[in-house]
């Protein structure tokens, strides 16, 4: 590859990025995949290419792509902690933890995957329950250490303590609960799905549970 072709990549990666931020999802996913088509080591391509098929929900192609990815710069925490993501996703909870525990032992303080793990295992611990299986308690009380110790390295993050709001119910501890959704409303006063889960509690009225990493802009159903 000439020094000319490198610039041109380059430049559609560039491109790319340009049209993700403005919001055209579409037309930066193909841009991604041309590049990834014309120099198949161009891991921020292939990480862009992967992160947009996820977004739309086609978490197949996403994980072919996350898992080229991770061929071409296996070393990369971001790039593992995706494919996590994308096989927790797909419901491959242990592949999705394997990725995301030695994404995490890369970067210790990557937030996005701590959370991630944290998610993944609260979705875990439903799964068991649905399927009328021991040991969704592990499961949660895992998810709790892990949005804890995010909080550690961001601790105005209202999704993070959102998110550990749910798992402190799932465990029954109702007073932790409230504070932490006292704290999300902290930080972010619009959220509806907060404000009617901590009114909820205080009326002692069974409620619906929403999963972890919920957008916490919606209301109760």
């Amino acid at each position: 590859m000439t020094h000319r072709d490198r610039n041109d990549l380059q430049q559609a990666i560039e491109h790319a990025n340009q049209l993700e931020e403005s919001g055209q999802l579409a037309m930066a996913e193909a841009e991604f995949a041309a590049v990834c088509e014309k120099d198949p080591t161009a891991a921020v391509a292939w990480y862009g290419a992967a992160l947009l098929a996820a977004q739309r929900d086609d978490y197949g192609l996403a994980r072919r792509r996350a898992e080229k990815l991770v061929e071409v710069d296996p070393l990369a925490h971001d790039a593992v902690g995706l494919l996590g993501r994308i096989c927790s996703a797909q419901g491959e909870f242990e592949f999705g933890e394997k990725y995301l525990d030695a994404a995490i032992y890369m970067d210790p303080e990557s937030v996005e995957n701590i959370v991630a793990m944290g998610v993944m295992l609260d979705s875990r611990a439903r799964w068991l329950v649905q399927m009328g299986e021991n040991g969704a308690a592990d499961y949660w009380s895992r998810a709790e250490t892990l949005f804890r110790r995010a909080l550690l390295l961001s601790p105005y993050d209202a999704e993070i303590h959102f998110n550990l709001a749910v798992v402190l119910g799932q465990q029954g501890e109702d007073r932790e609960q409230e504070e932490e959704l006292e704290e999300v409303l902290k930080h972010q006063h619009n959220s509806p799905i907060a404000r009617e889960l901590l009114e909820w509690i205080r009326s002692g009225k069974p409620t619906y549970m929403p999963i972890c990493n919920s957008t916490a802009e919606e209301p109760i159903p």
